[in-house]
Order: C-alpha cells, then sequence, then structure tokens
C-alpha cells in the first residue's frame, strides 16, 4: 500500500467513526394510523427514520414504555398524547392527492384534523418524559400538516413543559394539497397570515424541556387542516475522542511538504 493510500485510508476510517459518533435515535409518531398505517420498515421525515409509532384516533395516548425509538427499541420514560376539539376527527378525504405508494405518502394520507379558529378550540398534542439524550444537547421537533385545501392557512406554537413558550413563537403555513407536495418536504417559514407559504411542515428548533406541547389552528373556517405526524430529532455533538480522531483525518490529506 502506498503512503497515499494508506493516508486516504486512515483519514476515511477517522471521519467513518465520527459520523457514527453521530446516530441518534430519533422518535416519530404518525397519527391517525387507523387511516393508513406505517410498518415498522417504513422510512419517512426529514430527518429519515423508520420505526414510526402508530396513533390512532382523534385522542389518545401513547403511554411511557410503548413509545418507540427509531432503533426499535423503547424510549424509556417517554409518553405521548394528542386531542383535537369536539367536531374534529381523523380523515382520508382531506388528503386524497396522497400516494400511499410511498411512505411519506401514507404518513400525510391519515389526518388528525380541525377546521376552525382557536375560539372554538385547537388540536394540542403533548410530549413528556424526555430524558437526558434530548434534553442535554437539546432538539428539534418537527410538526408534518395537511389539509383539503390548497392555500387554506394554518399556525402551530410549541410550549414546554411548564406552558412557557419556547422559541421564535408562532409559525404559519399554508397547505398544498398536491400530489407533489405528499412526495417532498418543505419547511413553513410564515410568520403571519400574509407570509404563509405553502408547505408541510413546521420545526421547532432548539427545545431543551423533557416535555412540550404544540397547538396547531387553522386560520379561517374554510376548508380542513390539520397533523399527520411529528418527529423528535436529538441534537448531535460529536464527543471529544471523535473530534480528535476528524482533525486527524483531516490533517492526514494535507499534502506533505517536499524538502528544497
Amino acid at each position: 500500500m502506498t503512503r497515499k493510500t494508506w493516508i486516504t485510508a486512515l483519514a476515511t476510517v477517522a471521519m467513518g467513526l465520527v459520523l457514527q459518533t453521530a446516530q441518534a435515535a430519533s422518535i416519530g409518531v404518525n397519527f391517525a394510523s387507523n387511516v393508513e398505517g406505517l410498518e415498522s420498515t417504513d422510512v419517512t421525515g426529514v430527518v429519515t427514520q423508520q420505526n414510526w409509532n402508530n396513533a390512532s384516533g382523534g385522542s389518545g395516548t401513547l403511554s411511557s414504555g410503548t413509545v418507540m425509538d427509531s432503533t426499535g427499541g423503547i424510549a424509556t420514560g417517554v409518553s405521548v398524547a394528542w386531542a383535537r376539539p369536539y367536531g374534529g376527527g381523523v380523515a382520508n378525504t382531506l388528503t386524497s392527492a396522497a400516494n400511499t405508494a410511498t411512505a411519506s405518502g401514507e404518513m400525510f394520507k391519515g389526518v388528525l384534523y380541525w377546521y376552525r379558529d382557536s375560539d372554538f378550540g385547537e388540536i394540542k398534542i403533548t410530549v413528556a418524559g424526555l430524558g437526558s439524550a434530548y434534553t442535554t444537547n437539546g432538539y428539534d421537533v418537527y410538526l408534518y400538516v395537511a389539509g383539503d385545501t390548497t392555500n387554506k392557512v394554518g399556525r402551530a406554537r410549541i410550549t414546554d413543559g411548564a406552558g412557557i413558550y419556547n422559541g421564535a413563537g408562532t409559525t404559519y403555513f399554508k397547505i398544498d394539497n398536491t400530489i407533489a407536495a405528499y412526495t417532498t418536504f418543505t419547511q413553513a417559514t410564515g410568520t403571519s397570515v400574509a407570509t404563509a407559504n405553502l408547505s408541510n411542515y413546521v420545526l421547532f428548533s432548539g427545545q431543551t424541556s423533557s416535555g412540550f406541547t404544540i397547538r396547531l389552528n387553522p386560520e379561517n373556517t374554510s376548508g380542513q387542516l390539520g397533523v399527520a405526524g411529528i418527529q423528535i430529532v436529538p441534537t448531535v455533538v460529536p464527543e471529544p475522542a471523535s473530534l480528535a480522531l476528524l482533525g486527524l483525518g483531516g490533517l492526514c490529506l494535507l499534502p506533505r511538504r517536499r524538502n528544497a
């Protein structure tokens, strides 16, 4: 093996070890699974994962000891509860454009929905019991939204376990009920009704609480929208040993200085 080949191999191994350190277990919940459930081998999400938890019905609870993470193991201590106002429910007619030949289409097919503004209630999802694997370095929450009427606007916000708003505030989104909308992921970036963009997920980044509650409301009474799923993804911080290996890998790739 030449020196160049040996150095390249060493750098590859060093960087590979860092990437292995970056692997962390996320948690995904597919709502309205009685309409369309996900198999354990189905892979979807902005941060792709398998082993999604299926949550059926307009309200319910996944108790501690039953919630899986992306590895298929139990997310110890974690529970998920969800509810929608009276008159809401679950439906697949909202997202008839969703193609169930794909895992993403299956997730968006079933929606925990509501159709009125906050005066009449809101969809509420509460997660509790997140351990240090999530709270020490923080985590991101992805809220997947869908509906039956393109351009219908909704808003979502998150509070921590103490009921304190955490993050930039309320995010506004605009429903895109087309086939393309359920095969690709587009982030909501609206800060008002006027700036809401066509999108299918809201990102709440940098959360650190052991629990949180998401509240979702439509902005008007025309059409219906709701939640297709949520995903909790821990922030990854490479360990010092891995950072050292990464540095070693980078040094190995530097060209050797030739003697004059």
